[in-house]
This record gives structure tokens, C-alpha cells and sequence, in this order.
């Protein structure tokens, strides 16, 4: 299964925009979201010309601390034989729904996308 992806645009209080992104990937390929967080940065230092910085430019957050600075955990992973399985299910439908949610969400300045994603798989084996 190839890497896929949702993405939805949120504006702050503070006039700030930026996008929530959930990404769906192959397990048995992957075992960590850090590389690609890492590969994302890049990509976007790359693609708004900034030189190469060590540690990025913190256009990308990892979402591995939370905001009082204590670790998180940003990721599940879905396993057939997991007796957490169902657990873990109910955690990517609530992390999934807060893409969803509405107070943060405003008028689109024009040429703005609100949400774009992948094409995901009716099924995915």
C-alpha cells in the first residue's frame, strides 16, 4: 500500500494557518513516523528555497511532546493479532475526527485549499 494522506487547513485565533495532517502507512514497511516527518521537512525547506538547517525550520511538527512539553505518542499501529486492536481502533477514529472539527475553521483566503488528500482505497488488503 503506498503512503496515504488527509490533510485539512485550520486557522488560529492568532490569524495563524496551518494544516492537520493524518498519515496512513504500511506497517510492515515502516516502523516509525520519524523518517518521514524528517523527509517532509526537507521537502518543504526544498520547496521554499531555504538553505539546509540541521534540525528544519519547525515548518513540520512531530507532535511527539505535548504542549506542556511532556511525551506523546504520535502514531498507531494496527495489528491483525493486537488483543488492543479494537482499543487502538477507537484512537485513529479520534485522532481522524479532530481533522474534522469545525471552531477552527473559517472562511478559505482565496487560493486557499481547505482539505486534500490522497486517493485511498476502497479497500485496503
Amino acid at each position: 500500500m503506498k503512503p496515504q494522506y488527509v490533510a485539512v487547513r485550520e486557522q488560529s485565533k492568532e490569524k495563524h494557518q496551518h494544516y492537520h495532517v493524518a498519515l496512513i502507512l504500511d506497517g510492515q514497511k515502516t516502523q516509525s513516523i520519524h523518517n518521514h516527518i524528517r523527509t517532509a521537512e526537507r521537502l518543504w525547506d526544498l520547496t521554499l528555497g531555504l538553505p539546509e538547517k540541521e534540525n528544519g525550520y519547525g515548518l513540520i511538527d512531530n507532535c511527539t511532546t505535548s504542549r506542556s512539553g511532556e511525551k506523546q505518542v504520535n502514531g498507531v499501529m494496527l495489528r491483525y493479532n493486537d488483543p488492543w486492536r479494537p482499543d487502538k481502533k477507537d484512537d485513529c477514529f479520534r485522532r481522524a475526527s479532530y481533522l474534522a472539527k469545525t471552531n477552527t475553521k473559517g472562511s478559505s483566503p482565496k487560493g486557499q485549499r481547505e482539505l486534500f488528500s490522497s486517493r485511498i482505497p476502497n479497500k485496503i488488503t
